[in-house]
């Protein structure tokens, strides 16, 4: 069990989207509109490139964790903090019976604390998992979670004690995207003393699955966080604040701004979670790499377990 590797790079964005471009958002597009959801798992699959971790890990590793003892400190907590977690779920299970929903929901927070202690578990971790549930089995949603904490978002992203200056800079590089992208909000909620941490935080690490927000949509928000890899948050963030940007303007107080982003009642239909709001994905990474070297250090990526898994000819 002492037997330990680094995963690799992050991922960011799906390399589908180099190869096919606006022709994913279509073919999505396209999948809503039949109703073919059958298809969803199969392509956030695609987007986040889990074939290719699989291939460097034992085929039957997610049923091997699951077994494995709770000897770990850091494991036993995180296990107490997801049983804590199992009754927050979305209301309608996504059509699923409530007990068997929690008991996959489980399986698969808990299979990713054993292979990363280190990481464990954090409480956004449960929304992501429960949606990835809706669209495909116990199994692949471990793998489609493992390659979206170790390639897809920056290392440290989830994480607790002296790593977690990656999410901040983060936080620090949204706010001057807003600042860009739209400085009359920014100054607005600036003058409020309304720091977008207070909000991004719940956004981000839940990829918006905390907001209250139709079924059919958070689908939708997946699709193109999945496809955009971590610019997405930034992206789907700047497009949800805009959409309700005259509202922001007529509030009069912290406590105004703060409730309604924490609502957020816009209709929802008109959004287009496709459509860019950032600048060139070359100058938003060159600018992330400025901010973290500007803290003196890029964190490290947190080591996972690696296993030889004994076999048998039945």
């Amino acid at each position: 069990m002492g037997n330990w590797h680094r995963s690799s790079d992050q991922l960011e964005p799906s390399p589908l989207l180099h190869r096919q471009g606006a022709d994913i958002a279509k073919l999505l597009e396209q999948s809503q509109e039949s109703g073919a959801e059958k298809h969803r798992g199969q392509l956030w699959r695609d987007f986040l490139c889990v074939d290719s971790l699989k291939e460097v890990e034992p085929q039957d590793l997610f049923q091997h964790l699951l077994n494995l003892p709770l000897d770990d400190d850091r494991v036993i907590f995180a296990e107490a903090c997801i049983q804590k977690d199992l009754d927050r779920v979305f209301p309608h299970c996504f059509g699923q019976a409530r007990a068997e929903y929690c008991r996959k929901k489980y399986s698969v927070l808990l299979a990713y604390a054993q292979r990363c202690p280190d990481i464990g578990y954090e409480s956004g971790m449960h929304f992501i998992a429960g949606v990835l549930l809706a669209v495909m089995e116990a199994e692949d949603a471990f793998w489609c979670l493992c390659s979206i904490i170790e390639k897809m978002l920056p290392a440290g992203f989830y994480s607790c004690g002296d790593h977690d200056y990656s999410f901040g800079v983060e936080l620090e590089l949204f706010q001057e995207l807003l600042n860009c992208s739209c400085p009359q909000l920014a100054a607005h909620l600036a003058e409020l003393q309304v720091g977008m941490e207070l909000v991004l935080v719940s956004w981000f690490k839940s990829f918006f699955m905390c907001l209250e927000a139709p079924h059919d949509l958070k689908l939708r928000l997946m699709d193109s966080i999945f496809l955009q890899g971590m610019d997405g948050l930034h992206n789907v963030s700047l497009l949800l604040l805009k959409a309700e940007k005259s509202r922001f303007l007529q509030c009069r107080s912290f406590e105004e701004a703060i409730q309604l982003l924490a609502v957020l009642p816009i209709d929802y239909s008109s959004c287009n979670f496709f459509e860019p709001a950032l600048p060139q994905r070359e100058r938003l990474a060159g600018r992330r790499e400025e901010l973290l070297a500007a803290r003196g250090a890029v964190p490290p990526r947190f080591p996972v377990r690696s296993y030889e898994i004994p076999w048998m000819i039945c």
